[in-house]
């Protein structure tokens, strides 16, 4: 009789004792729910491993913009050597002027011109039909070219200035990832206590 009332009285207290240990779990599960809806906590880690996965793509995308950029910097800072507001000729010395195919055509379409007009001018005179067509010919063939040389160098300017804002975009949103990684840090150590309250419970 005494041990069957010691095994009520154990049982009694372990029913006692388990119920107010659902309602603790229940609690403690609750309140990491809640937790996670407030900050609005996605993925594993407490977002982190989401974090860190921006973090690598934002960094890589940084290096890649700092290549670009440091690719067209070189022909920018050539132009800008010249000067603000020079002629088309000036900026025939820069390689990358002359390198593309409208303009080696227009270079060489200039060249003939100048050709024909040695030529001409050794048997005719400055007011000879003849000379005046090929002079129009090679003014044409200059103008044309001149305006693929600016054209390309506006096209370096814009390149550098797009590719700079690019890198300097890229620099604020690593910046702001890296911040957004310490505030989930601290979030995450607060997760981890919920969720070890759950455990023990």
């Amino acid at each position: 009789e005494a041990k069957l009332e010691l095994t009520v009285k154990a049982t009694s207290w372990l029913n006692e004792r388990l119920v107010g240990l659902k309602d603790k779990l229940s609690e403690s599960e609750l309140r990491l729910q809640q937790f996670r809806d407030r900050e609005q906590i996605v993925g594993g880690n407490g977002g982190l491993d989401i974090a860190n996965s921006e973090l690598d793509l934002v960094a890589t995308k940084l290096v890649d913009a700092r290549r670009d950029r440091l690719e067209v910097e070189g022909l920018y800072r050539e132009i800008k050597s010249i000067g603000k507001g020079a002629q088309a000729q000036s900026y025939e010395r820069i390689p990358a002027a002359l390198r593309h195919p409208v303009g080696q055509s227009y270079k060489e379409s200039l060249a003939i011109a100048d050709q024909k007009k040695s030529e001409i001018s050794k048997r005719y005179g400055s007011k000879h039909p003849k000379m005046q067509a090929v002079n129009a010919e090679l003014n044409s063939a200059r103008r044309s070219l001149d305006n693929q040389i600016m054209s390309v160098v506006s096209g370096i300017e814009n390149q550098y200035r797009i590719a700079r804002k690019s890198e300097q975009s890229l620099e604020r949103s690593l910046g702001s990832t890296k911040k957004q990684m310490q505030g989930l840090m601290s979030k995450s150590y607060q997760l981890k206590e919920l969720e070890q309250e759950v455990d023990t419970n």
